[in-house]
């Protein structure tokens, strides 16, 4: 699991993971407002779904930016193989496949306390 956090690129992937940990901090708190019967702050669940959706947003720039870094080179060296620009773009797949991960999770956090609110 470790190898792709390197393998997505340290700034991308810590950048991407504070603001999906962030968001989750943010649903813990809120469930443990609910669970000590107090009210959700509209802070908590404005929270919970911007920092996951800068998450998922953040995953999307790191890759954009990892694929200008591999045109770039490509229009350095002319030409490339097939399986080297295949590498290249897996390789930029990874940041925002974990970022809409954090988000899914944060976002279902959200809905779920969203709901539970609504309910009282």
């Amino acid at each position: 699991m470790m190898h792709y956090f390197y393998e997505g690129g340290m700034p991308g992937m810590i950048t991407t993971t504070l603001f999906g940990l962030s968001a989750i901090v943010s649903a813990v708190m809120a469930l443990l407002s609910q669970i000590k019967s107090k009210p959700v702050s509209k802070f908590h669940l404005s929270s919970i779904s911007i920092l996951g959706s800068i998450s998922l947003f953040t995953g999307l720039l790191w890759q954009a930016i990892g694929i200008y870094q591999i045109l770039a080179i490509i229009q350095e060296m002319g030409e490339i193989s097939k399986p080297v620009l295949a590498a290249g773009i897996k390789m930029t797949m990874i940041t925002p496949i974990w970022g809409a991960i954090l988000f899914s999770i944060a976002i279902i956090s959200w809905l779920l306390i969203k709901l539970k609110t609504v309910k009282a």
